[in-house]
Order: C-alpha cells, then sequence, then structure tokens
C-alpha cells in the first residue's frame, strides 16, 4: 500500500479494488487452477516450480522496472506482476502445508498446520513493522530480499525432499 501510494498517486479506493482483484485471483488459483494441475502434477512439483517461477518473475521485475521511466508503464508492470504472483503464492502455500502435514501421522496433522499458520501470522506481522523502513531504503531492496527468500526456500525444500525428511503418508505427493 506505501508503495503503491508513493509510486502511483492511488487512494484508498484504488488500494481497496487492487486488494480485492488479487484476492479473487488467489481465490481462483486455490480453488480451481490446483485442484486442476494436482490430477496431473504432485504437491512437491507444484511448489518447486512455483518457487521458481515467483524468483525469476521478482529477478525480471526488478530489472526491467529499474530501467523503465514512464510510470505508467512501470504501474502496468507492477499490477500485471502482482497478478501473477497472485496465481502462483496459493501452489507455494497450499502445498508446502499439505507436504509438511503429510510427513507426520495423522494425530499431529492439525498441530502442524496451526504451526504453518502461526508462522504466516509471525511472518506478516514482521514484514508489517519493516516495510515503512525498507520502502524508505528503496524498493528494490524489497523487490531483492523477496528473491532470495524465494530461492533460499527452494534449496531448503530440496535439501528436506532429498534427505528423506517429507514421508508419503498421502499417495498424491510423493
Amino acid at each position: 500500500s506505501l508503495f503503491l501510494v508513493r509510486t502511483f498517486g492511488y487512494t484508498p479506493q484504488n488500494i481497496g479494488m487492487l486488494v480485492v482483484v488479487t484476492s479473487l485471483i488467489s481465490m481462483l488459483s486455490m480453488y480451481l487452477l490446483q485442484p486442476l494441475l494436482t490430477k496431473y502434477y504432485n504437491y512437491r512439483l507444484q511448489v518447486k516450480v512455483s518457487i521458481i517461477l515467483i524468483f525469476v518473475l521478482l529477478v525480471l521485475y526488478a530489472y526491467y522496472s529499474y530501467f523503465v521511466n514512464d510510470v505508467t508503464r512501470y504501474e502496468n508492470i507492477s499490477v500485471t506482476v502482482l497478478f501473477v504472483l497472485h496465481v502462483f503464492i496459493p501452489f507455494v502455500l497450499l502445498g508446502f502445508t499439505n507436504l509438511f502435514a503429510n510427513s507426520t501421522n495423522v494425530q499431529e496433522q492439525g498441530r502442524i498446520m496451526g504451526g504453518l499458520g502461526q508462522i504466516s501470522a509471525i511472518a506478516i506481522m514482521i514484514s508489517a513493522l519493516l516495510m515503512g523502513k525498507l520502502l524508505v531504503t528503496g524498493y528494490f531492496v524489497l523487490v531483492g530480499l523477496s528473491a532470495i527468500s524465494m530461492i533460499t526456500s527452494y534449496v531448503l525444500l530440496k535439501y528436506y525432499l532429498q534427505n528423506g525428511k517429507v514421508g508419503c503418508a498421502n499417495p498424491n505427493i510423493s
């Protein structure tokens, strides 16, 4: 929101409409696209591909937007990237939840899913606390940190999967 106000002069109504549209995109991705793709691709592949696509998208966005001097074009690029991110973020979130919940017995699955929800809430709180300071430092710092976080999560996921930490309680996972 701070970026949108500061860079493009968005009003609260513009930001609200953008949040509604991105929420709809996430919902459609979560309830239509992901179940469709799960018929053909397992969760591990969905998570890996989504993380790599988000990483590449963030790097390209940072690189390309750095050279765009036209605010209207920069806005169009920014909104398009935001929409694409909201297609793939549910794949990462739901995929990780599924992988971790199915790595344990049925009695522990609720605890795992609750813990992931708490971790998400803490991450949102930390990002809210740091957002203003990081935005003043530079928007590219935020995009860069996001890209680094995505590639780090991919490396950790690969390590986690290769070392046999994720079980196959659900046959759709393997």
